[in-house]
């Protein structure tokens, strides 16, 4: 037996190691690792109290409404500015309940994932934003409410603000084209049958009529002039009172301008359009006629362009408008400096029918104009 317990004896030997390590680890588990445990368990209590306590009193302090709710979704606590907004009684109710909005989550992963959700809502008729926050730590969430009752009253007026201005320039617009189309009949049916009348009278004088070759030749020159102001005063009157939208419709209207803005064959234009059978209200198509008729008028005076296309396609639900020319186009960042043209004038006409209006040019690249309108719902013209 004293043989074993000898140090030679490698069995002893290792025995005794086994001991002293067993010792040691029962040692540092006992003496440091379970202090240490116990202590960092103290001080994480400790914090989550800390956290908890400044967690309620700012719930408690925050003038807007703050509502904690557990996993369950019961409101177990609210603020001062809770109660005044949904009263005492709400400690115990279902979240749901007070926000319907909110029915569609689910609060105990959002608890357990620290998410975050912000949306609005209406409590008690009142428009708020709201932030619902999951603290894992406390096993509970809040709901944070921001008052916006007075941003969405301003929103709503500043809406029906913005919905009275594009009634006003449509009226403004309306009341221009009656002017256009009163001054266009007074050219044609007082001045321009005026001119012919003149015309009539002159032809009536023969050679025989003139004592000398000048007078004739003056005779011949004042007749060219009657003719030729005969003709500038109907082109003028057409200009004010497009001449054939009214009688034969949109398309007409529009290929007429076309073939007019490519007489002279400098410029080559085409005209596409699909679903123009469709009836559209006359008001909308003198709209659509003046937008394109400004934007023609841009390619003949400003664009340098070989040729151009215009294309309408009328949908169920928008008139699409393309304007495309080949010319010189223009820098988009120099946009003030190109007011001449046009453009103001025809966002002004396109923001007025509650559409929307862009386009794609560049130096030496051309332009290409697209417009989209509405069918007229809540913004038809007025009478």
């Amino acid at each position: 037996m004293s043989q074993f317990f000898s140090i030679d004896n490698p069995l002893f030997f290792i025995l005794l190691i086994t001991i002293i390590v067993v010792a040691m680890l029962y040692f540092f588990i006992t003496e440091i690792v379970q202090p240490l445990r116990k202590e960092h368990k103290t001080e994480k209590e400790s914090l989550e109290l800390k956290n908890e306590h400044l967690l309620s009193l700012f719930t408690t302090l925050n003038p807007n409404p703050v509502f904690r709710f557990d996993t369950t979704g019961t409101i177990v606590l609210t603020n001062t500015a809770g109660h005044e907004i949904v009263g005492t009684g709400v400690i115990g109710t279902r979240i749901q309940e007070l926000i319907p909005e909110i029915a569609g989550l689910e609060l105990g992963t959002l608890i357990n994932t620290r998410q975050d959700y912000i949306m609005d809502c209406i409590i008690n008729g009142r428009d708020f934003s709201i932030t619902v926050k999951g603290v894992p730590e406390l096993l509970c969430g809040h709901i944070y409410c921001y008052d916006i009752t007075e941003r969405k009253k301003y929103e709503l007026d500043l809406e029906n603000t913005k919905s009275k201005l594009r009634d006003l320039a449509l009226h403004i617009s309306d009341l221009r084209e009656e002017d256009r189309t009163r001054l266009g009949m007074e050219l044609h049916d007082n001045i321009s049958q005026t001119l012919t009348v003149v015309k009539m009278i002159a032809e009536r004088f023969s050679r025989l009529n003139f004592a000398d070759d000048e007078s004739f030749t003056n005779h011949l020159y004042m007749k060219s002039l009657v003719e030729n102001l005969i003709i500038e005063t109907k082109e003028l009157s057409y200009s004010f009172k497009p001449k054939y939208l009214s009688d034969l419709g949109l398309a007409a209207a529009v290929y007429g301008l076309v073939k007019q803005a490519t007489i002279n064959e400098k410029i080559k234009g085409q005209f596409f359009h699909f679903g123009l059978e469709t009836k559209i209200p006359p008001k909308v198509e003198v709209y659509i006629f003046r937008i394109i008729q400004e934007l023609v008028n841009n390619i003949l005076r400003h664009s340098g362009a070989n040729s151009f296309i215009v294309q309408i396609f009328n949908s169920a639900d928008f008139i699409n408008i393309l304007v495309q020319d080949d010319g010189n186009g223009f820098d988009r960042n120099r946009l003030k400096e190109t007011a001449g043209l046009g453009l103001v004038n025809i966002k002004e006409r396109v923001d007025a029918f509650n559409g929307s209006f862009d386009y794609e040019t560049g130096t030496k690249k051309g332009t290409e104009f697209i417009i989209q309108l509405p069918h007229r719902t809540k913004y038809e013209p007025p009478d």
